[in-house]
Parts: structure tokens; C-alpha cells; sequence
């Protein structure tokens, strides 16, 4: 606020306190006090022409007794009159003080008045007497706006005064005398007169005030005006220079589009000078790569008067793109109405360009996973399907009558079979993990029945290195809970396994503990050994793929370390926990912990296997374009008295099921001409078209992913038999289809 801004709004505030209520009583009492002199002189004047006329006693008794009810006012008013203005406030006593001191003093004028007014039979000092009566009237009025409540009460007063004297005097006169009516006619003249006077200087008093607030008040308007301008021109300077200087483009257009005002940024940005782009359309900046929607989008925007904000792409004076982020305002004036628009653009281009290189990593990224995935996939399938005939060979020369040492050779070659198809099933599990799609199956199972199955399993393998493998169950382990036992089972034979592995001398010990709180419904594996044992420093390491402690472990007890990475994985996804303590040349603690959910009472117990059924008699159709193959589930199946029949693609597939109508199908998926889906598709049609009941169909094939299994489901297959498969898997298997009452269980 400036000097003059301050000086015109002090004067507006000094003018309304001055003019406030308060305000002007108290310029009313300073100017009563300080006219004290010019009174007593008028008053003393006056007692000494009364004296002159009528008698000294008498003008002596009238000025004694007005000069009381002066004094008495006056000294009402002495104490008031030292306040300052700006703290005066007069309260309601000392208004009615006010009030009862001018009424007194009015009294007491009236009454000196009347004394004169009667002192002459005659009249003759009448007119002398109502001279000075209207004199107090016309003070009264002057002082009316400065203390109302005061002199109205005087004015009462002094005209009750005069008219009870008028008409006294009429009352007691013989007549209407000349004198009386002359005295008469001049009193109604002046007193006319007096009235003019008083509304005349009534409204002039309230004209000025009125006049003088609209002038201070147009003053102070137009100081604060001023400073507004100079603000506003300070503003509009700073902002010019923020905006000249800012890092954003900064462009003004006209309503309708017109550029009127680019920043230094904007050219830099674009190459065009302020000649080239002041005058011209915003249109300029877009070209044909530029999105219409976009191009739409802004022009709606300014055609309702609306801010906007988007990402749109423009090009500069040598024709390259850019990205940009636009954010466009519309700026109003006082009055409401669109003047310009204002836009602020950032270059985002460098942004897009990276989300541009990250998407395009993303896709390498899928196309790589992709890729890969079908590698494994075509790699699983090629090993699969040669693994089947060395395993299913092996198995049947294990039925058959070797000597010790066929024997021997052939279990070695069982074992590496196995191996090797291990370290397959680890590979496609890792995968499945990685990608988040592992699958587990809810079912009641024993923890009890599970663990103890799979110490059994692992036990010859301890005994051949001559080491102890033992398992302790505390009672207060749930004897039923609800998740997946498969892949329970499968953490245990890899946490059990390795601590066989790597222990030469010992033991291997396995504690199933309950929840240690109820609070807590936990189960807790603790799998300790006296093997090798595990740096300190490598005890994060052994959970990453294909990671062991040391190279020399691998060298020296083999593996490929993917066990304990998808041990740790299938604990997470069962939502449970792997932990491991470790002492070098004194054994590892490894600790499995899992949620124990108890199931409920109308859940079943999952068994081991359903109760076997005669298979004599059943006719099984098995599709496989691979001789070996055939020639393996042939030998695997011949013992079940089951009537087989083959066919080598999908064409035979059709033939064999219109002629012969098998009561069960095994369907391989990858065949030439067309291949099990195909196949499969075409029979369920027929079935649905012809209103027959549908026939198993399982695939046997040696694709293990679980895109291949939702293949085969959608196709319409029943269920998944991967391969390699063992004899006593698949005959178990079969047993299980015949004996569901259904026909049509889901075996994976």
C-alpha cells in the first residue's frame, strides 16, 4: 500500500469516527465549551438592552437565571470533551445525562424568557422576548445533527413555550389590538423564516457529509485503483519475465486459436522466430502424424472456454516430431468475459521416447519368454518321448528273469532315466514358478501319512550310504489339513534328499512340530543332517537356480541346484516359508514352514489311491505315431487283459472309434496329419450331434506344460497322463477311470 493509498483511507477513517454518533457529540460538546465566551458576551448584551427597556431587577433576574441552566450544561460537558475522538464512547447514563442537562438548561432559558415576555403590559417586550426564544430555536436546530437526543428535548420545549405564551396573551387581550396583531404577524414571519433556516441548514449539513464521504471515498478508490495497476503492471512484468524464462513453453493464443505471445523457450524448442509464429493459428504446429481426436479435443475446449489437458505430438519449423504435455487455461477478464488462453507445454518427449524403448524391451522381453517356453516345451516333448522307451524297457526287463549282473545294469539304467527325468519335471516346475503359475490343489490329506510314506521312499538310498534317516511327529500335529499333498511331499523328497546327499557320515533327522499357538495355525519340517555343511556367507546363494555352495560341491556330489530354489518357490506359493542354519563340517537345520488349515467336518480325506477293479475286457484305444511308444504301452498293458487297439494319427483315431467304439481312449496330442486335439474335437461333435454318451479321453503325451493341459481340456479330454509314464502309475491310473462311476475323473 503507497503513502497516498494510506493517507486517503486514514482520512475516510478519521471522517467516520468524526461522524459517527459519539464522534459528533463530542464535536458538539468541544464547540459548546469553546463558544462559552461569545455566549456570556450575547448574553450579557442582551440582559443590558432588557435592562434599558424594562428594569434592571428584572433583565439582572432573566440573566441569572439562564446563565444557570448554561452553567450547569457546560459543566456536564467539560469532562467529555478531553477524550480523544478516535476513544470516545458515550454510554447510555451519560446520555441521559446529556439530555437531562439540555432539557434543564432549555427550562431554565424559557423561564428568563417568559419573565421578559411578561414585563410589559403593553407587549413591547414581546417581540424582544420571542427574537431570543427563536434564536435558541434555530441553535437547536444547527445543533440537532451533532446531539439529537439533547435538542430535540430544547426544541419541545421552546416552541411549547411560545405557543402557551401566544396564546396566553390572546386569551387575556380585550381584542385583537394593532399591536398584538403586528407583534402576531412578525412573530409567524420570523418564525417562517426560522423554520427555512432550520431545514435549509439540516439538509445542507447531511448534503455536505454525504458529499464529503462520496469525495474521500472516490479517493480512496481511486488511490486503491492505483495500487492495483501498479500490482498489476508489477505482476505482469514478473510474470512476462517467469514466463520469458521458464523451462515450459509458454504460449498465448487469441480466442480463436491466434498465437499472440510465445516464450524464449518456444523458440529454442520449435526454430521458429516470433515473426514466423505471432499472427499465425496453433494449427500450424500439427501435422499428419498428429492424433485428430487430440486435434478435436482442443478445439471443444476452446470453443466452450474450457481448460484442457492432454499429451499430443507437434512438429517443429524443419518438420521433426516432438511430445509434448499440453495444459491450456482460459484466462477472464473483471467482467466475466474469455480474453485469451494460456498453455503451458512441457517436452516429454525424451519420456516417450523411453516408454517407447521400455515397451519395446517388454515385447523382446515376452517374445523371449515365449520363446523360450517353447523351447522347453519342444525340448520336453523330444526328451520325453525317447526317455518313455528307455524307461518303460527298462521297466519291463526288470519283470523279466536277468542274472545278477543284467540286473545291475539294467537298475543303473533305470536310475539315470529317473535322474534325467527328474532334472526335467525340476526344469518345467522352475519354469511354472517363475511365471507365477504354479498350480496347487486343495485336498485334505494326513501330514503324517505323507511324511512318513516319503522317509520310506528315501530310506534305501540312506541305508546304501550306511547312514541313519529317521522321522519324529509330535502328537500335537493336526492329523488332517487342507492343501496341496503333492507338492508337499515334493519339498520334503527335495529338503529330505539333499540332506542324504551331502551327509557321508551320521544322520538325517526329520521333526514335525504343531502350531506353537493357536493363534499361530502353523506346521513347522525341521530337516537336520551332519553333512558338510554351509558358509555363512552362502547360505542366501543356495536358493537362487542352478546355484550351489561351492563348485566342488557339484563336482563331488553332483546336481544341477535347482532343488532348493523350487523348494523355496512352493513353499511361498503354498504360503509358507523356507529357512536354513548352518555350520560348516557340522551340519545344516533346514525349516519348512506352512499354514495348517484345518479342514471342515464335510471335507473328505484324500486316499492314496482308489480301490482297484478288474480291467479284463475293457476296450482301450491308443493313439501314438511313435512305434516305440505303442510297442512299450503294448507290454506295460499286456498282463491287464484289456483289449487294445492302435492307431498312429488322428485319421485312424476317427476310423477305429466309429468301427470298434472303445471304452476308453488314450490320445497322444503331437501326431502328423491330424493330431489329438483335432481328433478329439471331431469325436465330441459327433457324440453331442448324435446324442451318445461321451467316452474317456485322456491325453498321453509328452508335452508338460500347463498350456498343453488347458489344450487338451478344451479340446475336450477328460484328463493329462504325462510321459514317461510307469507301469504301476499308468495301471493305476486305468483302474481309477473304470472305477469312478462317472468314467470321467480328472487325472493330471
Amino acid at each position: 500500500m503507497n503513502a497516498n493509498n494510506q493517507t486517503a483511507r486514514e482520512a475516510l477513517n478519521c471522517f467516520e469516527i468524526r461522524n459517527r454518533p459519539d464522534g459528533l457529540f463530542l464535536r458538539y460538546a468541544r464547540g459548546y465549551v469553546a463558544a462559552v465566551p461569545v455566549r456570556l458576551a450575547m448574553m450579557t448584551f442582551a440582559a443590558v438592552l432588557l435592562a434599558v427597556i424594562t428594569t434592571p431587577g428584572l433583565a439582572l433576574l432573566a440573566y441569572l437565571i439562564g446563565m444557570t441552566g448554561e452553567v450547569v450544561h457546560i459543566s456536564s460537558l467539560l469532562k467529555d470533551r478531553k477524550i480523544p475522538i478516535a476513544e470516545y464512547q458515550c454510554s447510555r447514563r451519560r446520555r441521559d445525562i446529556q439530555r437531562l442537562t439540555a432539557a434543564f438548561q432549555a427550562i431554565c432559558a424559557s423561564i428568563g424568557l417568559a419573565i421578559v415576555w411578561s414585563a410589559s403590559d403593553l407587549g413591547e417586550t414581546r417581540f424582544f422576548a420571542f427574537v431570543c426564544i427563536t434564536t435558541l430555536i434555530i441553535h437547536a436546530s444547527i445543533t440537532m445533527p451533532f446531539f439529537p437526543w439533547g435538542s430535540r428535548l430544547r426544541l419541545g420545549i421552546y416552541i411549547l413555550v411560545s405557543i402557551f405564551l401566544i396564546l396566553h396573551d390572546i386569551q387575556i387581550a380585550d381584542g385583537m389590538d394593532p399591536g398584538l396583531g403586528f407583534d402576531l404577524a412578525a412573530i409567524s414571519l420570523f418564525s417562517l423564516m426560522a423554520v427555512m433556516l432550520m431545514v435549509s441548514r439540516y439538509k445542507s449539513f447531511h448534503a455536505a457529509q454525504l458529499a464529503k464521504r462520496h469525495l474521500l471515498q472516490e479517493k480512496l478508490e481511486a488511490e486503491e485503483a492505483r495500487d492495483r495497476l501498479i500490482r498489476s503492471q508489477n505482476l505482469t512484468k514478473q510474470l512476462a519475465l517467469v514466463a520469458r524464462n521458464a523451462s515450459d513453453i509458454v504460449i498465448i493464443t487469441e480466442t480463436d486459436g491466434t498465437i499472440s505471445w510465445v516464450n524464449d523457450t518456444f523458440i529454442h524448442s520449435t526454430g521458429y522466430s516470433e515473426k514466423d509464429i505471432l499472427g499465425k493459428h496453433v494449427k500450424m504446429l500439427n501435422g499428419p502424424e498428429t492424433d485428430p481426436a487430440v486435434i478435436q479435443k482442443l478445439i471443444q475446449a476452446r470453443k466452450e472456454g474450457e481448460g484442457v489437458r492432454t499429451e499430443i505430438l507437434n512438429y517443429d519449423k524443419n518438420g521433426q516430431t516432438k511430445w509434448y504435455e499440453i495444459n491450456i487455461s482460459p484466462v477472464y477478464d473483471d467482467m466475466g468475459i474469455l480474453i485469451n488462453f494460456v498453455s503451458i507445454e512441457r517436452d516429454i518427449h525424451a519420456l516417450k521416447q523411453r516408454e517407447a524403448d521400455l515397451a519395446e524391451a517388454r515385447e523382446t522381453a515376452e517374445e523371449t519368454a515365449r520363446a523360450k517356453t517353447a523351447f522347453l516345451a519342444t525340448m520336453s516333448h523330444e526328451i520325453r518321448t525317447p526317455m518313455n522307451g528307455i524307461i518303460g524297457v527298462t521297466d519291463l526287463l526288470l519283470e523279466s528273469d536277468l542274472n545278477p549282473d543284467q540286473r545291475h545294469l539294467t537298475e543303473t539304467i533305470s536310475d539315470a532315466g529317473g535322474a534325467l527325468l527328474g532334472i526335467i519335471n525340476n526344469t518345467l516346475d522352475l519354469t511354472r514358478l517363475e511365471a507365477g503359475k504354479a498350480e496347487l490343489e486343495q485336498h485334505n490329506f494326513s501330514v503324517r501319512q505323507v511324511a512318513l510314506k516319503t522317509t520310506e521312499l528315501l530310506k534305501p538310498i540312506a541305508n546304501g550310504k550306511q547312514i541313519g534317516l529317521n522321522i519324529h511327529i509330535a502328537e500335537d500335529v493336526p492329523d488332517t489339513i487342507t492343501g496341496d499333498p503333492g507338492r508337499f511331499r515334493q519339498v520334503l523328497m527335495n529338503l529330505i534328499g539333499n540332506a542324504i546327499k551331502f551327509t557321508s557320515d551320521g544322520q538325517v533327522d526329520c521333526e514335525i512340530f504343531g502350531p506353537e499357538a493357536p493363534e499361530v495355525p502353523e506346521i513347522s519340517v525341521v530337516i537336520h543332517d551332519t553333512g558338510i555343511g554351509i558358509a555363512e556367507n552362502k547360505l542366501s546363494a543356495i536358493f537362487e537356480e542352478f546355484t550351489q555352495a561351492d563348485s566342488s560341491v557339484s563336482r563331488r556330489f553332483g546336481g544341477t541346484g535347482l532343488g532348493l530354489s523350487i523348494s523355496q518357490k512352493l513353499a511361498h506359493a503354498m504360503g509358507g516359508r523356507i529357512s536354513v542354519t548352518s555350520t560348516i563340517g557340522i551340519g545344516s537345520a533346514f525349516t519348512l514352514t506352512l499354514p495348517a488349515r484345518l479342514p471342515s467336518e464335510n471335507e473328505p480325506l484324500l486316499t492314496s489311491q482308489p480301490g482297484n477293479s478288474s480291467l479284463k475286457g475293457k476296450s482301450v484305444l491308443i493313439a501314438d505315431d511313435n512305434k516305440t511308444n505303442r510297442f512299450i504301452l503294448s507290454r506295460l498293458l499286456r498282463d491287464t487283459g484289456m483289449d487294445l487297439d492302435f492307431a498312429t494319427d488322428g485319421f485312424e483315431v476317427i476310423d477305429s472309434f466309429h468301427k470298434n467304439k472303445p471304452d476308453l481312449i488314450l490320445m497322444d496330442v503331437s501326431m502328423p496329419g491330424k493330431d489329438g486335439l483335432e481328433a478329439t474335437r471331431e469325436i465330441r461333435k459327433f457324440e453331442e450331434q448324435n446324442r451318445y454318451l461321451a467316452v474317456p479321453i485322456y491325453a498321453l503325451t509328452a508335452n508338460a506344460f500347463s498350456s498343453h493341459q488347458s489344450d487338451c481340456t478344451s479340446a475336450g479330454m477328460n484328463g493329462f497322463l504325462t510321459k514317461p509314464v510307469k507301469k504301476d502309475v499308468l495301471v493305476g491310473t486305468l483302474t481309477k477311470i473304470f472305477s469312478d462311476s462317472t468314467g470321467n475323473p480328472a487325472i493330471s
